[in-house]
């Protein structure tokens, strides 16, 4: 990626103090991985990171918030849900020409039939307001950007466990104290925040 977000040697931390070491359970969308990214070569270094993390449901992107509310509504070219299902995670950049990721988050915050699905925001925009507006916006998470191709394969990793994306089981983004716990400590999975919106 252009991999310009905060430093992976920085710690995951929690950005509220009353809830931390457990991850809230969602209730599965249609099985696929949605990326909204205009960056090429972000999109390039992003699948093959999802493809060395395992990645075995489908992973499509969208270069911008626009066509991701017309992939999501099903208008052509997205009207096939056999080759355009709809995503158990929604992965949104923050800088994004047409409609950018807040824009896509305000819309999506207003959709009730997005509840299932898990969103949250991968983007080198990593200020603590473009942090906080996205959680306000609705975004249960905020990655940063990290610099190390390993890196963002350990976050795909996370990102397949967390949406459940690898799963036949009924509901995803769910993992134990112990595994929260050893994210917080893992030196390379540094540049996730949870948000409140998550509770």
């Amino acid at each position: 990626m252009s991999m310009m977000g905060r430093s992976p040697h920085i710690r995951a931390e929690c950005l509220w103090n009353s809830w931390c070491g457990q991850f809230p359970t969602f209730m599965r969308g249609g099985g696929a991985i949605l990326v909204v990214e205009d960056n090429s070569d972000d999109a390039f270094l992003l699948e093959h990171a999802f493809v060395q993390a395992g990645l075995s449901a489908p992973l499509r992107f969208v270069t911008d918030g626009q066509k991701s509310i017309e992939y999501l509504e099903g208008r052509p070219p997205f009207n096939d849900r056999t080759s355009y299902p709809l995503p158990n995670l929604l992965l949104v950049d923050l800088r994004m020409p047409h409609l950018d990721g807040f824009g896509l988050l305000d819309w999506l915050h207003h959709q009730p039939s997005t509840t299932p699905m898990l969103i949250g925001v991968l983007s080198g925009a990593d200020d603590p307001q473009s942090v906080e507006r996205a959680y306000r916006l609705g975004a249960k998470f905020h990655i940063s950007k990290p610099h190390r191709f390993e890196d963002l394969v350990r976050i795909a990793e996370f990102l397949i466990h967390a949406s459940g994306a690898n799963s036949n089981e009924a509901v995803a983004f769910a993992t134990t104290p112990e595994a929260a716990a050893a994210i917080g400590q893992n030196q390379t999975i540094l540049p996730i925040h949870l948000g409140p919106s998550a509770l």
